[in-house]
């Protein structure tokens, strides 16, 4: 950090004792920031470096029991017990509680030490990918962090996740069947296994088709690209994997456009690395990489309308590698 930027620093601590948020919590809601992005993109590992900000009041994990018990907006977890994630519009936001949903939120406030009185909320909620026009009717002031990870890198992890939430909990998830009135699905649950024996198997996780981790992957993406070409100056794009190769340089950017102090622990930054990138080749199978190589192969043009670099075919180089 430079001198001129510590000394400003400085200046806003002595004017702001930092102390719990519940002073003023409702100012933490004036100017909202939510980051989305795929599961196992990224999402938690940036939130929780973001924390150490006292400019920010994160508050974990995913608010979904706020977001479903007090909002009225139903998200398929274990804490929610919903069975279903809905693509949600601007048009639906009449049917949110959002005094309700603001008020629950603030509580959670509270409970944030060391913050500035003026820090602004961060909810980490991959589950809002396919509702953000609702959020931003929701939330016309907020900040968006898009965190996306390559899709090799996402597919293995989901896989694993579904595997280990299922062994923990006997949840079971379900990817949706295609509707002509939704574009962008996400995840149903199922918390009995009576309740999925009429699904097909493929889509059952764990144990279901890969390829179907790959739509949700493109899916997500998408709806967030197609909100973040009507909303640029809102959002702020990161890679995860820049993050994790120049992690000072990205963090000092998103905290720029943040209008946010850089200022995070050395050792946080010392500690990341990308080598667990290249777990995707120990967990997926010689089949499943097969039928994600034809998945993308199939659908590279869509993929690469996504992101400024197109990567469609560098992973299917990827592929081919671990597959002679």
């Amino acid at each position: 950090m430079s001198r001129g930027l510590q000394a400003a620093r400085e200046a806003l601590f002595s004017r702001f004792k930092i102390r719990r948020a519940k002073k003023n919590p409702n100012q933490a809601l004036a100017k909202p920031i939510f980051l989305i992005g795929t599961f196992r993109s990224g999402t938690t590992l940036l939130a929780q470096i973001l924390d150490h900000s006292p400019e920010i009041a994160y508050c974990p994990f995913e608010l979904k029991d706020i977001w479903s018990s007090a909002g009225g907006v139903p998200m398929a977890s274990p804490k929610t017990r919903d069975l279903c994630c809905n693509e949600l519009h601007a048009s639906h936001a009449d049917v949110v509680n959002r005094a309700a949903l603001i008020a629950a939120f603030e509580q959670r406030v509270t409970l944030c030490k060391g913050k500035l009185p003026s820090a602004r909320f961060l909810n980490k909620n991959p589950h809002l990918c396919n509702k953000l026009p609702l959020v931003n009717s929701l939330f016309p002031s907020a900040h968006y962090i898009w965190v996306h990870r390559g899709l090799l890198q996402v597919v293995a992890s989901i896989k694993r996740l579904f595997e280990e939430v299922h062994q923990r909990r006997n949840i079971w998830h379900w990817w949706p069947l295609e509707h002509e009135t939704v574009k962008n699905r996400c995840w149903s649950a199922f918390f009995e296994q009576e309740s999925n024996t009429a699904i097909d198997s493929e889509r059952i996780f764990p144990g279901g088709n890969i390829k179907f981790i790959a739509e949700y992957w493109i899916e997500s993406n998408r709806a967030i690209h197609d909100f973040y070409r009507q909303n640029k100056q809102a959002i702020t794009v990161v890679s995860e994997e820049q993050l994790l190769a120049a992690p000072e340089e990205e963090l000092n950017r998103i905290c720029h456009e943040l209008g946010i102090f850089a200022d995070f622990p050395r050792d946080v930054l010392s500690s990341l690395n990308s080598s667990f990138n290249n777990a995707w080749k120990s967990l997926l199978s010689h089949k499943e990489m097969t039928d994600l190589k034809q998945l993308i192969y199939e659908r590279r043009d869509e993929i690469d309308s996504l992101f400024p670099n197109p990567r469609a075919l560098n992973w299917i180089g990827e592929i081919e590698s671990q597959l002679t």
